[in-house]
């Protein structure tokens, strides 16, 4: 998908779960929308988001899938719960 706005862009999850926290490692996390021309993962969007893996799975991420279109970008998971950030909340390398 091309914005036309500091294209291409790029979506990172990063674990923000605690290690101390066993049963809760890998559902609380920060979902990254970043410009890929600025090359770092603190420059750009970011929304904290919870996912559903109740098996704290540690390869549920990769099982999840993304969906780019007009209007922004969609993070399905494979429980069927969706993500959608807006494209006007991260294009222009907010």
């Amino acid at each position: 998908m091309n914005f036309g706005s500091n294209d291409p862009y790029v979506v990172f999850v990063v674990d923000r779960s605690s290690w101390w926290n066993e049963p809760n490692r890998f559902r609380h996390c920060g979902i990254g929308v970043v410009s890929h021309f600025h090359g770092d993962l603190l420059y750009g969007h970011w929304t904290e988001y919870e996912f559903h893996n109740p098996s704290s799975d540690p390869n549920y991420f990769t099982h999840c899938t993304t969906v780019w279109d007009p209007e922004g970008v969609t993070i399905i998971e494979p429980s069927g719960h969706k993500l959608f950030i807006p494209k006007n909340a991260f294009i222009g390398g907010r």
